[in-house]
């Protein structure tokens, strides 16, 4: 059988013939000695593949629909290479081309807008109008969700009575994994649980999950730590498809009010500009590939950074009450987010940029009893809101702490990324649609970081406004440590001592995104058209250089990342763009170029973002019901094939799951199965645990346990000779292909089937067969 594109091929597709491989030594280990063979496979394809890279995988089936995957002659899978036509690229060049030309043709048109604005864009408004079109998708359910990939699963689509939906109007996107079949499980699972949104959800796992681990936008939990959860509220108000679409909607909102009235802090003047650079990082690639959770880290920084700015001058005390407990109350939501790589990456900017604004405000600072009463207050309003999340929380964190990951993290030096890797916003307008085996778009996504320009922009802020010369300095800094950290690296002992050696190197592009909106905004009111020879001369040097640089990351980006990043529209497209943008920086068109920067980050995510009308309820399918009707406490089912999402659908509905998504191992499952204690370190992990059914699997207690990748685990388990019960399961679910080979398994008996899934019950022998 072969698998390529997505397509599964067998041998009545084609011929296979025996043939002599000259290229292959008879010493190879992949010959087992034998000299040359191999064969000649030729099959027709059934359709046009689209642009990418995809590996080749080959396997034998047997009669018994055993498997055995065919290991390739050589370390890697063959990868074949498709370039996609050039078409939509070419659509895309004609469209940034006249992006660029209504922005220039309409600069007066534009001006005229953006003072109309600036006349009326107060806080009050800004707050009211964003909030009335908060309320207003919230009201309707709108979300971003790609909740679809799960409901329309092989588990999904039956196991899930899903009512009230819309399909997603732009698709789903299935690399959001950890949005969609990871988070949305777990607040599903919440919301059925009797009683509802425990701190432990007796769902998830032998033991039960501790929910309070589960970080980004979270998922409901009661206890008083869920009032610094706010993307969670909804849940606890409001219908199911309000509060879906509540969680969705408050990041994107949030971060964009919140950014606006930071850069406010810096250029009250300026308003309009603020409000267009929160905008589009708001609308960055980065944020939609990461389900905006990107803005979610950002958005508590930005507004505590705001609060602090006031309390520092404010003189009434108990204005100072109330901004300290506001601020206690920020930096919980923060901390809520359990991400470091963000928390860190943006609370290093923050420092510093925060540090820079102190020293340059100075004399209107004010350090006397009311700021005292205020940090009391903020220390208690943040030890109250951590103390009951640490209370009910701690013996996951130390379960988790000690892990093999994410727990052995803490002292990575750094010194990994590639300077290609470091710009790849620029192929931005692609890698959301499609990338190579070596990437997804997830991870290929980051924000147009132009190094020239910014530092250019520094060195000129610093020049022209002496008033933020502090805060251009932290900035600069900022950049240095992460340019030394990522493309250097840096000793452990200061790894370990800065924190910075808990963040992937690939990871921290919302601190390069949040850093380029603060240059553009201080920069603003600065920015002056340059009048002599030299820095015309300058200027036009930034410009060429920068697209230069553009031209030298996209051809030398490997096409297992991206293979269309080479392709000469895509190439033109971005030299033009950049090459505008810097141009109209430099040349005090700031509104321009910000402009231009939104269209390029809108055509890369309007398509990539899902939008549909939330379900009104999620339940399990009728048919699955009377297989799970004995008090819930007592049914706990494994399920095969459908790795860790797969189950979590059921956890989703109600069903007590043996496998799924879990944050830390069960040590009792793992006893139970008679675990060798130096394959712990295997298990030890934040775990997509998959339960896989498989004919080759000798060992003596009937699985084999694989490391799939570093967050998956994958048991296979022969389908006979396995003893379930081990594994703590009263019930197994299965796909109907496997139930002959599962009916002759001692420690099972088949109870039905339902959608293409049958049901066993397990007699609870332990014994290994």
């Amino acid at each position: 059988m072969l698998d390529f594109g997505g397509e599964l091929y067998k041998s009545d597709d084609g011929v296979a013939n025996w043939t002599l491989r000259v290229d292959i030594p008879s010493d190879h280990p992949a010959t087992g000695g034998q000299r040359g063979v191999g064969f000649d496979w030729r099959v027709h394809l059934r359709g046009v593949l689209r642009a990418g890279a995809y590996p080749v995988r080959l396997a034998v089936v047997f009669d018994d629909d055993q498997r055995i995957t065919l290991q390739g002659a050589y370390a890697e899978p063959a990868v074949v290479v498709v370039k996609g036509n050039e078409r939509r690229l070419r659509i895309v060049l004609v469209l940034v081309v006249l992006g660029i030309i209504v922005v220039a043709r309409g600069r007066s048109r534009w001006s005229s807008v953006g003072r109309s604005l600036q006349r009326g864009l107060t806080g009050n408004r800004v707050l009211w109008g964003t909030g009335a079109i908060f309320a207003v998708l919230v009201a309707l359910g709108v979300t971003g969700s790609s909740m679809g990939v799960l409901f329309q699963s092989t588990y999904g689509s039956s196991v899930l009575d899903v009512r009230g939906t819309s399909r997603a109007a732009l698709g789903n996107e299935s690399v959001r994994g950890d949005e969609w079949g990871v988070q949305l499980p777990n607040l599903l699972a919440q919301w059925h649980h009797e009683p509802r949104f425990p701190v432990v959800n007796d769902f998830l796992g032998e033991g039960g999950q501790n929910m309070g681990v589960v970080g980004m936008t979270g998922v409901p939990v009661r206890q008083w730590a869920a009032l610094a959860r706010p993307a969670t509220w909804g849940y606890f108000v409001l219908p199911l498809r309000q509060a879906m679409a509540w969680h969705w909607q408050l990041p994107f909102w949030g971060c964009l009010v919140a950014l606006w009235f930071m850069l406010n802090v810096w250029r009250p003047k300026q308003r309009g500009l603020n409000l267009a650079l929160s905008f589009s990082f708001c609308v960055a690639p980065y944020a939609a590939a990461w389900s905006n959770w990107p803005l979610y880290a950002t958005m508590f920084p930005a507004f505590a950074f705001v609060v602090t700015t006031h309390l520092l001058r404010e003189a009434r005390a108990w204005r100072g009450v109330l901004m300290g407990a506001c601020l206690g109350w920020l930096l919980a939501c923060w901390g809520l987010v359990l991400y470091p790589t963000w928390i860190i990456t943006v609370g290093s900017l923050m420092a510093l940029i925060g540090l820079g604004w102190c020293i340059d405000y100075r004399k209107h600072l004010r350090f006397g009893m009311v700021q005292l009463l205020a940090l009391v207050t903020c220390g208690a309003v943040l030890t109250a809101l951590m103390g009951s999340w640490w209370l009910d929380t701690k013996d996951a964190i130390a379960l988790m702490r000690a892990t093999e990951y994410p727990g052995g993290r803490g002292a990575i030096p750094g010194g990994d990324l590639g300077w290609w890797w470091h710009l790849r916003g620029y192929h931005g307008l692609e890698s959301l649609r499609r990338t190579g085996p070596d990437s997804n778009p997830s991870e290929a996504s980051s924000y147009l970081f132009l190094p020239l320009l910014t530092l250019v922009l520094i060195v000129l802020s610093l020049l022209r406004d002496r008033h933020t010369r502090w805060t251009l300095i932290g900035a600069a800094m900022f950049m240095l440590c992460y340019w030394m950290y990522t493309m250097v690296g840096i000793p452990i002992s200061v790894a370990r001592a800065t924190l910075w050696g808990n963040m992937p190197t690939v990871r921290m592009d919302v601190g390069l995104g949040l850093l380029t909106a603060l240059l553009l905004g201080l920069f603003g009111s600065v920015a002056s058209v340059p009048r002599s020879k030299v820095t015309q001369i300058a200027s036009l040097a930034v410009v060429l250089l920068s697209a230069g640089l553009v031209v030298l990351t996209l051809w030398h980006t490997p096409i297992t990342f991206v293979p269309n990043a080479g392709s000469w529209a895509l190439v033109v497209a971005m030299v033009v763009a950049i090459s505008f943008i810097c141009g109209w920086v430099l040349w005090g068109r700031l509104g321009s170029a910000v402009a231009l920067t939104i269209w390029l980050y809108l055509l890369a995510t309007l398509p990539f973002n899902p939008l549909r009308i939330a379900p009104s309820s999620v339940d399990l399918a009728e048919g699955h019901r009377s297989f799970v009707m004995a008090p819930k406490a007592s049914v706990r089912t494994l399920v095969l094939n459908g790795d860790g999402i797969g189950a979590m659908a059921f956890a989703a509905v109600g069903v007590p799951v043996v496998n799924g998504v879990f944050y830390y191992p069960h040590r009792a499952m793992w006893a139970r199965m008679g675990l060798k204690a130096e394959e712990w370190a295997l298990v030890n992990r934040y775990q997509h645990l998959g339960f896989y059914a498989m004919n080759d699997v000798s060992d003596a207690q009937g699985y084999r346990l694989f490391l799939g990748s570093i967050d998956q685990v994958h048991v296979h388990v022969h389908p006979q000779r396995f003893d379930f019960s081990c594994a703590g399961a009263t019930h197994v679910a299965a796909p109907a292909q496997w139930t002959d080979a599962l009916t002759r398994n001692p420690s099972l008996s088949k109870l039905g089937s339902y959608q293409d899934v049958v049901w066993f019950s397990v007699q609870s022998s332990c014994q290994v067969v």
